[in-house]
């Protein structure tokens, strides 16, 4: 793995973390580089809204049974 590939991968580490300025990096990155994504076609988003009113520290997923 080259420096540029770990560095790439730190980034998009962080932005799945939900770091908005590595999303903002990682997106400018995209469309000014387009060759570097390998299958825009591949890339799948999915957004989970937590609930406001669970408790904090508390396990959305389990509760929805």
């Amino acid at each position: 793995m080259t420096k540029l590939e770990a560095s790439i991968t730190q980034l998009v580490n962080q932005a799945a973390t939900g770091d908005l300025r590595a999303t903002k990096v990682l997106m400018q990155m995209a469309s000014r580089f387009p060759e570097l994504v390998k299958d825009p076609e591949s890339i799948k988003v999915t957004v989970e809204v937590a609930d406001p009113q669970a408790s904090p520290g508390a396990n959305p997923i389990a509760e929805q049974s």
